[in-house]
C-alpha cells in the first residue's frame, strides 16, 4: 500500500513539474512574441520614414511646379518650361524615394512568425508528453 502512495505521489509530483515547466514555457514564449514585434515596428516605423520623407520631398517638387507657373525660368528653352523641368525632375525623385519605401512596407510581414514556430513546437511536445 505504501509503494502505491509513493507511486502516486512521483505521479503527482511529475505532473506538478510538467505544469509548472509548461507555465514557464508559456511565459518565455510571450516574451518571445514581445521582442519579436517590437523588431518588426522598428522596421516598419524605418519603412514609413522613408515614406514621409518621399512625400515631403514629392510636396517639394510640387512647390517647384508652382513656382515654375508663377515665375517662369530660363532663356534657352524659355522660362516656364525650364521651371517645369526642374520641377518634375524633383518630382519624380520624390516618387522614386515614396514608392521605395511603399515597396519595403509591404515586404514587411507583422506576425511572430518565431513565436508562432515555438508556440507550434510546444503543443507538439505537450501532447508528447501526456
Amino acid at each position: 500500500m505504501s509503494a502505491i502512495r509513493n507511486e502516486q505521489r512521483s505521479i503527482g509530483d511529475l505532473f506538478s513539474d510538467l505544469s509548472e515547466e509548461a507555465s514557464r514555457l508559456v511565459h518565455q514564449e510571450i516574451e518571445l512574441a514581445k521582442t519579436e514585434m517590437s523588431q518588426k515596428a522598428s522596421a516598419t516605423a524605418k519603412s514609413s520614414s522613408l515614406v514621409v520623407a518621399g512625400g515631403l520631398v514629392s510636396w517639394l517638387g510640387l512647390q517647384g511646379l508652382v513656382a515654375a507657373a508663377i515665375v517662369g525660368l530660363g532663356s534657352l528653352i524659355g522660362y516656364g518650361w525650364s521651371a517645369l523641368t526642374v520641377g518634375g525632375l524633383i518630382l519624380l525623385a520624390g516618387l522614386i524615394v515614396t514608392f521605395s519605401g511603399i515597396g519595403r512596407l509591404k515586404r514587411t510581414r507583422l506576425a511572430p512568425d518565431q513565436t508562432v514556430a515555438q508556440i507550434k513546437e510546444t503543443k507538439a511536445w505537450l501532447k508528447r508528453e501526456m
